[in-house]
């Protein structure tokens, strides 16, 4: 489902997913929106707000990278047999009108490229295998 809302003058587009509870799960405890006695509800405050979180390092040791969030490719920036380093620039996924760059956790060469520019990913799902 999709919904708009307005805070302190900002549209935000949202996509939201209603996930069922299993049994013997502990309910997440509510995140209060309030502001804290004495902060300002200056311009700062609402860029930090609005800023996404950093992603967590994609790949590991199968040597795959998946997608940290849900959204849909924006720019492919490796093919298959390009040689990468660490840190390096794969794939720009978009979500929310915002751009979130997905790095190489280490060194070596493009097998498989998973996804294309425009496809909708999910998060968890693979994007690239590694040699």
């Amino acid at each position: 489902m999709k919904l708009r809302i307005t805070l302190d003058g900002v549209t935000y587009d949202l996509e939201v997913e209603f996930v069922e509870e299993e049994p013997g799960q502990p309910k997440p405890s509510p995140i209060s929106t309030a502001p804290k006695p004495g902060a300002s509800s200056g311009a700062p405050a609402a860029a930090a707000a609005s800023r996404p979180p950093a992603p967590p390092p994609q790949g590991g040791g199968d040597k795959t990278v998946t997608s940290p969030i849900s959204g849909t490719v924006f720019k492919m920036l490796v093919k298959v047999g390009d040689a990468v380093d660490t840190g390096q620039d794969l794939i720009i996924l978009e979500a929310m009108k915002m751009e979130t760059n997905i790095v190489s956790a280490g060194p070596g060469t493009i097998k498989n490229v998973a996804v294309a520019e425009g496809d909708a990913v999910k998060q968890g799902q693979l994007l690239i295998e590694f040699e």
